[in-house]
């Protein structure tokens, strides 16, 4: 649906930058079947809309639920090893409602992917100014792309641009 006139005209919803100061990681995971080759990507940007940082990795075949609460997890882990991050205001957002439901109401979260949720927990435990929030597909397109590039990815990619 990213890009198409439909879209545009129906939603119009796009990406928005986040407050000066702050940051925003918009992610997405991707599945060619339910299991099926399976990735997940992510771009952190500034208020600039700048890219600071992004990951694009394959992840094997996987059910759906799960890569979107992987790429949650690996934005999570990549601002929690980031020390010069550990002040600032970071919003994760993912355009899967089941992910986002089951990191804002822990006993609603699948025995299965209970590992997951330590580094998600961890990140949003560690600055009062973090948080995950849902977002339309439409304003994830850039995630989106990455993550559907990752099915077909070979070598895991990740880049800080700081």
């Amino acid at each position: 649906m990213c890009g198409s006139t439909m879209e545009k005209n129906v939603h119009n919803q796009q990406w928005r930058p986040p407050n000066v100061g702050s940051l925003k990681f918009n992610v997405d995971g991707a599945a060619r079947g339910k299991p099926g080759p399976a990735g997940i990507g992510g771009l952190l940007r500034n208020n600039c809309s700048a890219v600071v940082a992004m990951f694009s990795i394959p992840l094997g075949v996987l059910d759906s639920n799960v890569v979107e609460v992987m790429a949650i997890k690996e934005a999570c882990r990549m601002v929690n090893e980031k020390l010069d991050l550990s002040s600032s205001g970071i919003i994760v957002e993912s355009d899967s409602l089941n992910a986002v439901s089951w990191v804002r109401h822990p006993f609603e979260r699948s025995w299965r992917l209970l590992s997951h949720f330590q580094e998600i927990d961890l990140f949003l435990s560690s600055n009062g100014n973090r948080s995950i929030a849902h977002i339309k597909s439409e304003g994830n397109c850039d995630a989106v792309k990455l993550a559907r590039e990752d099915v077909l990815r070979s070598i895991p990619l990740s880049i800080w641009n700081l």
